[in-house]
C-alpha cells in the first residue's frame, strides 16, 4: 500500500498499542512491527538511569484492518537488568537514523522506531523492509532479540517467531534444549534453508530422542523433505508436535504418521516410552 497509508495506520496501531509516557528520566526505546500477514506488534524499553528498566510487548489478537475495528490485545512484561540496559544504549544510541523513501508497501513489513530521552523529548523514524546492515535493521533487531529473550508468555514468544522472517534475521530454527532435545521451527523454510536445517537436526546427540515442536510453522519448499525423512527415519526417537493442516505437510514428505502427534504432552509420553523401551500407542 501507498507510503502514506502505511504511515496512518503505523499511528493508528501505535495510538492503541502505546503505553504511558515514560517518567522524567527515564529513556524509552520503541519499535512498532507492521507486517504484511500478521498482527501489529509494539516493544517498548524504558532505560532509568543506573537502575533495573522494563521491557514490554503489545500485540493485537488479530489484524487491525477496518478503522471501526478494535481487535483485542495483550500485553506483557519483564525486568531488564542494568547490564542489558547499558549494552543496547551502546548499540542504539550511535544510530544515525531516518525516514526510509516512500516505497510502496505491498509486502514486507513496516515499522516504526522512536526514542524518548530523558527530557521527554521524542524523534521518531519509519523503515520498510531494512536489510541487515542498514541502521533501522540494528534497531528493529535488538529490540526484538531483547523481547525474545526476556518475555516468556507463549502468545509473545509466537508473535514474536512470526516477525522473525520479515526482519530478515536467518533460518527460522530454535534449540531449546533439554531431554527430549527439543528442536523448535517456525515461519517458512525455503530451499536455501537445507544446509542449516541439516546441520540443526545433527547437532543433537546421537542417538538422543528428539521433539520437532512445529506448531508455529508456516511452510517449507518440498526441497526439504528429504531432509524431513531423513531424521524421522534415522535410529534416534523422533516425535513431531504440530496442527493438522501440518501434519497433513509431513505426511506428503513420508513422514511416519505414528510419530506425528497434536499436543505437546502426548509427544512427550511417546519418547518416554521409547526411552523407557516400550513406547505408548500414537494419537
Amino acid at each position: 500500500m501507498p507510503a502514506s497509508i502505511v504511515s496512518t495506520h503505523l499511528a493508528r496501531a501505535l495510538a492503541l498499542l502505546a503505553p504511558a509516557p515514560p517518567p522524567p528520566g527515564v529513556t524509552r526505546y520503541l519499535g512498532l512491527y507492521a507486517p504484511s500477514f500478521h498482527p501489529h506488534t509494539l516493544v517498548t524499553i524504558d532505560c532509568p538511569s543506573g537502575h533495573a528498566g522494563e521491557v514490554r510487548l503489545a500485540s493485537f489478537a488479530t489484524g487491525l484492518h477496518a478503522p471501526s475495528e478494535l481487535p483485542a490485545h495483550w500485553e506483557d512484561r519483564a525486568v531488564v537488568d542494568e547490564a542489558r540496559i547499558e549494552a543496547l544504549r551502546r548499540l542504539l544510541d550511535p544510530l544515525a537514523l531516518a525516514d526510509a523513501d516512500a516505497r510502496v508497501c505491498i509486502d514486507g513489513i513496516a515499522l516504526l522506531g522512536a526514542i524518548t530521552a530523558v527530557d521527554g523529548t521524542t524523534s521518531s523514524f519509519e523503515a520498510r523492509s531494512p536489510r541487515p546492515g542498514d541502521p533501522s535493521h540494528t534497531w528493529f533487531a535488538a529490540l526484538h532479540a531483547l523481547a525474545r529473550e526476556l518475555l516468556k508468555q507463549e502468545a509473545t514468544q509466537l508473535r514474536l517467531e512470526q516477525l522473525h522472517g520479515y526482519l530478515a534475521l536467518g533460518p527460522p530454527l530454535a534449540d531449546l534444549g533439554g531431554v527430549p532435545r527439543h528442536l523448535r521451527i517456525f515461519g517458512h523454510l525455503t530451499s536455501d534453508d537445507e544446509p542449516a536445517l541439516r546441520d540443526f537436526f545433527a547437532a543433537a546427540p546421537p542417538g538422543a530422542p528428539v521433539l520437532v515442536d512445529l506448531r508455529n510453522f508456516e511452510g517449507m519448499a518440498g526441497a526439504l523433505f528429504p531432509v524431513l525423512r531423513s531424521l524421522d527415519r534415522s535410529p534416534r526417537p523422533v516425535a513431531w508436535f504440530a496442527p493438522d493442516g501440518v501434519q497433513q505437510r509431513l505426511l506428503a514428505a513420508a513422514v511416519d504418521p505414528s510419530h506425528l502427534f497434536s499436543g505437546l504432552e502426548a509427544a512427550r509420553r511417546y519418547l518416554a516410552g521409547k526411552a523407557a523401551g516400550s513406547a505408548p500407542p500414537a494419537e
